[in-house]
């Protein structure tokens, strides 16, 4: 007979290890990384190791995106509630980025490194996994109130399991959570994604992306460039109309307008002209084929240049003042010549008027906020023009605009079901309308008094006519 003793001792045994076989193989039962240990704090001053305390769920957020090459001293720091570096992690200015925007009292996030293989989302495999705990090691060193995700190439490839996706994304924010006591402060996952939601395996809700993982979502301002039938020409970095639409799609989607960051960027586009009409100021791009055994062809607006403003205004600084605005896009642009390639190039960026329109949209919407693209944009030339502009240019965030209550309720959105009831409740009326003005008309013709047959023919037959005798 065994004694209870020695059973007790063998689960033990055993207990020891299975946990030591999940801790060299790196995997918990959730599919996320073992526990990491901090490193020291980085920053002069430990206070500035503190996360921010959790803001209000109705303060809006005005984000900029940093590589970390720029003064960040010299930033309006009083008009950006969160700013995020896309550098690596190990550079020590990100370092010091992050002591810096804390001790200005303004969260501090980091984008991650895209995926090892777009189609692999198995979150047990060694790449994936090394990708987790990388992120989790850098939000633990960096004290960061954000963890930023790219979604945007993987919802253009062909084929995405928008399952698996969820269940990454769930163990990604699962590994960010604050786990000890101290850290009471939930992290921000917030997921880039393209300016229209697509459908993914014929499925075209983001209701459980929203729900399980995505605290909130950016719409990139780069994505527009994936526009089908719109023109082989130049055009606006975000077209006014299309931003509508793709925030409204979101909406209708299961995403809520208080969890969509509205992505703008600082920075300009140069097109290369095929052709250019000057009386039009049409700038017609290449078009090549995709494949040479059919006629199917795509235009080259990849190959568009991207010019910040500090660029624009050193080396255009005479187009650049006398910028036209397209009414349909609402944004400037200028059409120039260039003497070394002896073609036309046109570039479309954003000023203070464009900008303008995107916040008091985000404002007027009820959106969370707006991302921009980057900092960098205003100080990577040092030129004493630049220098003057660069004061101006801060302000353009017009945070004032984004942290103003909606007090008055936002304008009516028709979604595409809303429009289609209001016919159909339109048609129904009408026809309802009709019987009744029928029903109407008929009661009326029967009341009236019915006159003797023929008795306007005889009365027709007599008459008078004396003349006829003249």
């Amino acid at each position: 007979m065994v004694s209870c003793s020695f059973v007790h001792t063998c689960i033990c045994i055993v207990t020891v290890q299975v946990w030591l076989l999940l801790l060299i193989s790196g995997v918990g039962e959730s599919g996320t990384p073992p526990q990491i240990k901090q490193a020291p704090c980085p920053c002069h001053d430990h206070n500035q190791c503190r996360r921010l305390p959790a803001s209000s769920t109705k303060d809006k957020e005005a984000i900029v995106f940093t590589n970390a090459s720029s003064d960040f001293t010299k930033w309006d720091w009083k008009s950006v509630t969160t700013v995020i570096a896309t550098a690596d992690s190990d550079n020590q200015t990100v370092q010091q980025l992050m002591c810096y925007a804390h001790h200005e009292k303004t969260k501090f996030g980091f984008q991650v490194d895209p995926l090892p293989h777009l189609d692999d989302f198995n979150t047990t495999s060694n790449d994936t996994q090394n990708w987790m705990r990388k992120i989790a090691q850098t939000r633990l060193d960096l004290r960061a109130d954000m963890v930023v995700v790219d979604l945007v190439d993987i919802f253009h490839s062909e084929d995405v399991d928008l399952k698996a996706l969820i269940k990454l994304l769930h163990h990604v924010k699962d590994s960010i959570s604050p786990t000890s006591s101290i850290e009471k402060t939930p992290v921000t996952l917030t997921c880039v994604v393209p300016w229209k939601p697509p459908c993914v395996q014929n499925d075209c809700s983001f209701s459980q992306l929203a729900k399980k993982t995505c605290d909130l979502f950016l719409l990139s301002p780069g994505s527009y460039l994936y526009l089908k039938g719109y023109g082989c020409k130049a055009r606006a970095t975000i077209p006014a109309t299309k931003m509508a639409l793709g925030v409204d799609e979101y909406a209708v989607r299961g995403v809520h307008e208080d969890k969509i960051i509205l992505g703008v960027p600082w920075h300009g586009y140069e097109y290369s002209c095929a052709k250019h009409s000057p009386d039009s100021e049409i700038c017609l791009l290449n078009e090549v084929k995709i494949n040479n055994n059919t006629n199917d062809t795509k235009c080259e607006v990849d190959k568009r240049v991207k010019i910040s403003l500090g660029d624009m205004i050193t080396k255009h600084f005479h187009y650049f003042k006398k910028s036209k605005t397209d009414l349909a896009y609402k944004a400037p642009y200028y059409t120039y010549h260039d003497n070394a390639s002896t073609a036309y190039k046109q570039v479309w960026f954003e000023n203070a008027q464009s900008l303008r329109h995107k916040y008091q949209y985000a404002h007027d919407f009820g959106l969370k906020g707006v991302g921009i693209y980057t900092a960098e944009d205003l100080s990577q030339t040092l030129s004493s023009r630049v220098e003057g502009f660069n004061g101006g240019m801060w302000n353009w965030i017009l945070h004032g605009i984004i942290q103003q209550q909606v007090t008055q309720p936002p304008p009516t959105k028709y979604h595409s079901d809303t429009v289609a009831g209001i016919a159909i409740g339109c048609m129904i009326l009408g026809i309802v309308l009709g019987i009744v003005f029928m029903v109407i008309l008929f009661r009326v013709r029967a009341k009236k008094k019915i006159d003797r047959p023929f008795r306007k023919d005889a009365m027709d037959e007599y008459h008078d006519d004396e003349d006829l005798n003249l």
